[in-house]
């Protein structure tokens, strides 16, 4: 192994939750007719999740989005091509900017020039949900497999999330 792959846990700490630049990779299988959510976090304003991860039904497909909203709501959606298979999925934001990725391939980065990229971070006051969404009477659950699911405090370069997603292609022949 190469000093990349070795786990250096220094864990998400109490004082500010989720760094604002993170990686997040999951490997899954949603049921095809059903649409959920695999991953979110609410934020502190009302009705507005912080991030979220979603697998909506399209036909007989699926197709992943990743939201991530800024302190004053402005929104990034980035949006995956239709699948019907088992996926390694990732993401992570950047400045203004989300780049997602499938397979070990860069699928999009999607940008908003409003977002704000100041100091803020996710926050301890809410949960993370692995799935659904919301933390007091969960809805639109997650219906599939999930094979797993890592959360990096920070963001990967491009070729580290693409080294990641091919491991775990190998480890679950996809």
């Amino acid at each position: 192994t190469n000093a990349f792959m070795k786990c250096v846990n220094d864990g998400i700490n109490g004082n500010n939750g989720l760094n604002r630049e993170h990686t997040i990779v999951w490997v899954t299988l949603p049921d095809i007719n059903t649409s959920g959510v695999l991953l979110s976090k609410k934020s502190n304003l009302s009705d507005t999740e912080r991030f979220e991860i979603n697998s909506t039904a399209s036909g007989s497909n699926y197709v992943y989005k990743v939201v991530v909203n800024d302190d004053d709501n402005d929104e990034i959606l980035s949006t995956d091509t239709s699948r019907t298979t088992t996926v390694v999925m990732g993401y992570y934001l950047n400045n203004k900017s989300v780049h997602l990725f499938a397979d070990g391939v860069h699928q999009n980065t999607t940008t908003n020039s409003s977002f704000d990229n100041d100091n803020w971070n996710f926050g301890t006051e809410k949960p993370i949900i692995l799935g659904s969404k919301t933390d007091s009477s969960p809805t639109q659950p997650f219906k599939g497999q999930v094979q797993e699911l890592i959360i990096f405090n920070s963001r990967l370069t491009d070729e580290q999330i693409i080294q990641v997603q091919n491991y775990l292609k190998h480890k679950y022949k996809i």
